[in-house]
């Protein structure tokens, strides 16, 4: 009998002391998760916030209905006292100074443990967004340039720095982007490198270095000639891939528009240096229909259209276009078309191809066609597509 009065009442203090948990104030609340900051416990702190949060809006919504029905009764000392609570209960929320206090004892925790406090404070407090600032400047003799540009996403998240690609500045007078710097001048990130979001503001720090760089995403390889000067003659490798697809046209610097014949072997720099991406031609075809048709009926008028894909990074013109047909059967009404220009990674429709397929063909008998593509200079790309008859 002794033995049950004991877990009655056990279960009857536990109930009280949940009871009292959950009938916390705010403002009891609040003076907890000040008090845990003050003592630097931040985990005491942000679990007390997050009961802090959940009180705060439970006690809004309570006086937002105070405030209303105090409004239906006309009772306006009622209604705002009522405001005046919701007005004390938002400010309980975290400060910036808060936020500080918080943020202090974080970055002071170990690596993992930190990045996991930092996200989230991150999604708890209006005042904490980290900012990783990207410093392009540059200031050398008589030359002053001067860019920065800002990145905030949650700490810990990944980062991809800027690659030189990316960069659209005068190559003449900058350079060559080498890399990042915690410092000005000293790399300790390459370009294009993927870095973690830190915790607290940082800049990083272009480095330019006086070069002239070729670099061929399509060969895979790169060339760098380091500390030129204006005048330097660099050669120009041989990196061209051409092939069936792709079509090697010569190099061009994005940053200062310079272009470079595919049959250039030297280059004469000027300023700084210079950063060079191949030009290549290239074409495909998609989006081949004969519509209405799923299925080529026999003995009538079929209209073709395709679409051809300038692929390349660099623009076509002048692009005949013609279609072929191995079987005898497909009786061709009008079978070319051209196009004055198609710029890099556009397109353009050709839809005033037709045939008609004659009483030779059967019945599910697959139908071979053939696309040829000419631009100005004579280069050709071809490609093939099967369509079945009815």
């Amino acid at each position: 009998m002794k033995g049950k009065k004991g877990i009655i009442l056990i279960s009857i203090l536990l109930i009280a002391f949940t009871f009292t948990l959950s009938a916390k104030s705010a403002d009891s609340l609040y003076s907890d998760f000040q008090t845990a900051l003050a003592n630097g416990n931040a985990q005491e702190a942000m679990s007390i916030y997050e009961d802090l949060t959940e009180k705060i809006a439970s006690e809004i919504s309570s006086q937002e209905k105070t405030a209303k029905n105090a409004i239906k009764k006309e009772n306006y000392s009622l209604y705002y006292d009522a405001l005046s609570e919701i007005s004390d209960l938002v400010n309980m929320r975290m400060s910036k100074e808060d936020t500080e206090k918080l943020l202090a004892l974080i970055v002071n925790e170990d690596e993992s443990k930190a990045v996991e406090d930092a996200s989230w404070l991150y999604d708890n407090s209006s005042y904490y967004s980290p900012i990783l600032s990207l410093s392009y400047s540059k200031n050398d003799g008589g030359f002053s340039f001067n860019y920065k540009r800002s990145v905030s996403v949650r700490p810990g998240e990944s980062i991809t720095l800027p690659s030189s690609d990316e960069i659209q500045f005068d190559s003449n007078r900058l350079g060559v982007l080498a890399g990042w710097g915690l410092t000005p001048g000293q790399i300790d990130y390459l370009p294009g490198q993927t870095i973690t979001m830190p915790l607290t503001d940082h800049t990083l720090y272009a480095v330019w270095q006086s070069a002239v760089s070729f670099t061929d995403p399509v060969a895979g390889e790169s060339s760098v000639t380091e500390n030129v000067k204006a005048g330097d003659v660099v050669e120009v490798p041989n990196f061209d891939k051409s092939g069936d697809e792709y079509i090697f046209s010569g190099w061009i610097d994005e940053t200062t528009g310079e272009y470079l014949d595919k049959n250039a072997g030297e280059y004469t720099v000027r300023g700084s240096g210079a950063s060079f991406t191949p030009l290549y031609k290239a074409l495909n075809v998609s989006d081949v229909s004969a519509s209405p048709y799923s299925a080529l009926p026999i003995n009538t008028q079929i209209r073709l259209s395709f679409a051809v894909n300038n692929i390349g990074t660099d623009d076509i013109s002048d692009l005949s276009v013609s279609v072929t047909s191995e079987n005898d059967g497909v009786r061709f009404i009008t079978s070319s078309g051209y196009f004055k220009r198609i710029p890099s990674s556009r397109s353009g429709m050709v839809n005033l191809v037709s045939f008609v397929l004659d009483d030779s063909i059967e019945s599910g008998e697959s139908i071979p066609f053939t696309v040829v593509l000419e631009d100005g200079e004579g280069n050709k790309w071809e490609s093939s597509f099967t369509m079945t008859a009815r």
